[in-house]
């Protein structure tokens, strides 16, 4: 009785908390207690993984890498040591995607529990996994390499980009349906999981990453290049803070004094990963196209639709979320990214194709006259345009007003 007593004061506890929803079914709340993540990666990937799936979305990553160097290479701000330092670090780069390959192998994934007992006492249970967790973490930090061990198990759908170690994780479980499959037409493909793999590479080069080299240590660009860099990261702070209406309260000195640091700030590395990951992987797409020579099948029901349109609108698609109000207030003071349909808005009207694919008039929400751009790279890498029928006029169904 007094389990389930303090149980239910507990419950009722939490869901006064802002944004809680109501309790999870008791099963559901026994399966996620259950930290068996190597056996159910290795269930995951031996079943729903392919070698296609993998070798698909290494293809797709070494194109977005390849299109951001391109840009790097034709920015017209950074000079040859700064282009030098920024291409170091991307080439350098590391791409882990899918899963490690010991995953695989029935025999390493039951060793990785040695020394874990589960019995039949439920609160023995916890205390022999939590156990088997630090000892599993101090094996981790002596002995095993990078490359047993990517930072998320492969049954998670997240994606990470680590900016000491300098590497991308992609899980298997982010390579599905609707995000991804190797049947997809390329600008579905793209414009959903490739915009994350954008995005986590780019974060290589947020207001973060870019005071940081391929090695970890300090950035080697020169004073002159990073205010150069500063200030085209200004104009993310603005668009953001204008999407909320606030302005940005410094404190002594002018500096942005913490408690007073504006949303715009907070969130200005994720918001500049989401428009440098979507121009290159937006770019990455078009010269796949052009290398194809031919438009992308049509998917049931989107024959309307061009391939750039249908590129946008899965990139959309990806971000779609449906939050409580009370939730979204906690996340507005503490969150460093923007809520999805600002991240969406904000990073398509800083890309010209968007624009161009949904003929939003010059100067509107949409297509603002003066866009946010990192690289402002002189001129894009395509050599042709691939005719993209059918070609219809469609406004823009993104707009601030809608949300």
């Amino acid at each position: 009785m007094q389990r389930k007593n303090c149980k239910t004061y507990m419950i009722t506890w939490w869901q006064k908390k802002p944004g809680a929803v109501k309790r999870k079914p008791s099963w559901m709340e026994c399966v996620q207690m259950i930290k068996m993540d190597q056996a159910s990666s290795y269930a995951f990937v031996m079943k729903y993984f392919s070698d296609e799936t993998e070798k698909a979305a290494v293809e797709m990553t070494e194109n977005v890498r390849n299109e951001m160097e391109w840009q790097i290479d034709n920015s017209d701000w950074l000079d040859d040591l700064g282009k030098k330092f920024t291409k170091d670090k991307l080439r350098s780069m590391k791409f882990f995607i899918g899963f490690p390959s010991w995953y695989k192998n029935r025999t390493a994934v039951m060793n990785s529990y040695k020394g874990l007992k589960i019995g039949y006492d439920y609160f023995e249970n916890i205390l022999n996994f939590e156990k088997y967790s630090v000892r599993e973490h101090l094996r981790y930090l002596k002995n095993v390499k990078q490359d047993e061990h990517w930072g998320m198990e492969p049954v998670m759908v997240n994606a990470l980009y680590a900016g000491p170690q300098n590497y991308l994780n992609i899980p298997a479980a982010d390579l599905q349906p609707p995000f991804f499959t190797p049947d997809f037409p390329d600008n579905v493909n793209y414009g959903s999981i490739g915009s994350i793999i954008g995005h986590e590479i780019g974060h290589a080069f947020d207001d973060s990453g870019i005071r940081v080299g391929d090695d970890g240590e300090a950035t080697k660009l020169s004073k002159m290049m990073i205010e150069s860099y500063y200030k085209r990261a200004e104009c993310f702070l603005d668009q953001f803070n204008n999407y909320w209406g606030v302005t940005e309260i410094v404190g002594a000195g002018g500096t942005p004094s913490y408690r007073g640091r504006s949303i715009g700030r907070r969130t200005r590395g994720e918001n500049i990963a989401d428009t440098t990951g979507l121009n290159s992987v937006y770019q990455a797409y078009r010269k796949l196209r052009e290398t194809k020579g031919k438009p992308d099948e049509r998917l049931p029901d989107f024959q309307k639709y061009t391939d750039d349109q249908m590129f946008f609108i899965s990139f959309a698609s990806a971000w779609c979320q449906v939050m409580r109000p009370e939730y979204a207030e906690v996340l507005k003071t503490r969150d460093e990214h923007s809520p999805n349909h600002m991240r969406v808005i904000g990073a398509v009207s800083n890309v010209d194709g968007f624009a161009k694919a949904f003929n939003c008039p010059k100067g509107s929400p949409m297509n603002p006259e003066n866009k946010c751009d990192i690289w402002d790279a002189e001129e894009s890498s395509l050599t042709n345009e691939i005719d993209d029928f059918p070609r219809r006029r469609h406004r823009s169904r993104w707009s601030l007003s809608g949300w």
